[in-house]
């Protein structure tokens, strides 16, 4: 008898929250808030997100996980010497955070990124502005994770998700 886990029901979306008053040089936020704020901003200033992306995709083939830790690293104030395709990285993520915090601070851009389907605008107690931002990657990984929950057989799974 083949054993099938036909559903992965979600309690909530799956988003990733970013809190933009406190924004952290974080890579990964950093570039998701990059794409995001794409469409609100002068073409200049597209055209140089654009050009930085280009060049963050060419150098992040080349980076190891022990690149990466160096440019958190450096991100975060840490005395770390960085050469090559690695401090241009950490560099080019250091521009894309000033933009920004430049743009972020504008309360039309706010305005414009909360009428997105896919993002959300949550204040805080301590006026923290955060936005939750749709993860559609976690959709796209419950099939293979529920492929894998079933009694530690690997048992195929069929994607049907629900949001409650």
């Amino acid at each position: 008898m083949l054993e099938r886990i036909k559903y992965a029901i979600f309690l909530g979306i799956p988003k990733i929250k970013i809190n933009i008053t406190n924004l952290e040089k974080n890579i990964t936020n950093i570039i998701i808030l990059s794409n995001l704020i794409l469409p609100y901003i002068s073409e200049i200033e597209k055209n140089r997100i654009t050009r930085i992306f280009t060049r963050l995709r060419k150098n992040m083939k080349k980076l190891s996980s022990g690149d990466l830790k160096l440019i958190s690293d450096f991100l975060n104030g840490n005395k770390v010497e960085l050469v090559g395709y690695i401090k241009t990285f950490a560099d080019d993520i250091l521009t894309l955070y000033n933009i920004l915090k430049i743009y972020l601070d504008k309360s039309e851009i706010l305005d414009m990124v909360e009428e997105n389907p896919d993002v959300s605008v949550e204040i805080d107690e301590n006026k923290n502005i955060y936005l939750n931002i749709v993860d559609l990657k976690t959709y796209l990984q419950a099939s293979g994770r529920t492929s894998r929950l079933y009694s530690w057989r690997n048992i195929k799974g069929t994607i049907y998700s629900f949001c409650g």
